[in-house]
């Protein structure tokens, strides 16, 4: 991939970076996600009911896709009618196989987000696009193109495809170790706890960064300027920093991962992240307390996100 700086706050340096990342957070304060549980759960439970009773599922397509975007398009004011063509441009992106193919579903998402913005400006709603146009800095509003659009589309992405893929692989783990589904469902853990353990133990996320000096690592020469694929989706699997690590221990204390990011870029919407896996462990285990894989065709790809693309679930015979 070119360089390309098209997500603020993220690729962005200090001391530039604190200020939009300060603007961004307010997104995400946990009053705001408190006033967003009732509907995470409602939906959650209104997915179930379209497939409780057949005994099967596929889940990506039927649950781990439209929670998140759904909650997520509702809150940045986006229609939902097209939410599976949006997730898929996200996907594309993050996990296309040609870097003309990840660029040209960059270009459709900002052209997208470009026109909510149009639509957005004309008046204040209760979004968080809406919100995004009426954030400053100091005394003055946030340059639209320049600053606002990047912004938007930073968010956009975090909603649309990181969310679906955590719970598609905590599925995945789940489904093969029934021990681990009757604590869960018996409440036997801190839910909160088994979430940190999942991520840590499948963790998905990828970065990507600018090379800022002429390097060699591992034999390979990196220049300045160039794009580097970090894949430090693995990094909870390092015994230094989780002892034990190929065992998932539900009860771990001390739980270290990257799924997140790290340091000042950690990622803004991980406690919304967190309040949508947590509800879901305990919606659904409330109402489907033993499955499996109903069978072995699962789909995969990788990117910027470790992706599992279908991912069939069976609880009756």
């Amino acid at each position: 991939m070119p360089a390309r700086k098209a997500f603020i706050p993220s690729q962005l340096d200090p001391p530039e970076h604190a200020a939009y990342r300060r603007l961004v957070d307010t997104l995400f304060t946990p009053a705001r996600l408190a006033a967003m549980e009732e509907d995470v759960r409602a939906l959650c439970n209104s997915l179930i009911d379209e497939f409780i009773d057949k005994g099967r599922c596929e889940f990506v397509s039927q649950f781990a896709l439209p929670l998140p975007v759904l909650i997520f398009l509702n809150r940045m004011g986006i229609p939902s009618d097209r939410y599976e063509e949006l997730a898929g441009w996200v996907q594309e992106h993050n996990s296309g196989k040609t870097a003309e193919a990840r660029l040209a579903a960059l270009d459709r998402i900002a052209s997208f987000m470009r026109a909510i913005l149009d639509r957005a400006i004309d008046g204040h709603h209760d979004d968080w696009v809406s919100e995004l146009l009426q954030m400053r800095l100091g005394d003055q509003l946030l340059p639209r193109d320049d600053v606002v659009l990047p912004m938007a589309i930073t968010i956009f992405f975090g909603g649309l495809d990181t969310v679906k893929n955590a719970l598609a692989h905590i599925a995945l783990v789940l489904a093969s170790r029934p021990d681990l589904q009757t604590m869960i469902a018996r409440r036997e853990v801190n839910l909160a706890n088994a979430v940190e353990e999942l991520l840590r133990f499948r963790g998905l996320v990828n970065q990507q960064r600018i090379v800022r000096q002429d390097t060699a690592f591992e034999g390979a020469q990196i220049r300045v300027g160039e794009m580097v694929h970090i894949c430090n989706g693995t990094s909870g699997l390092d015994p230094k920093a989780n002892a034990c690590p190929m065992a998932i221990d539900l009860e771990r204390t001390g739980i270290k991962h990257n799924t997140f990011g790290q340091g000042r870029h950690f990622c803004a919407g991980a406690p919304l992240a967190r309040l949508e896996l947590r509800i879901f462990l305990e919606e659904w285990f409330a109402r489907i307390p033993q499955f499996r894989l109903a069978n072995d065709k699962i789909e995969r790809s990788t990117g910027l996100i470790n992706t599992i693309e279908s991912l069939h679930l069976a609880w009756k015979d």
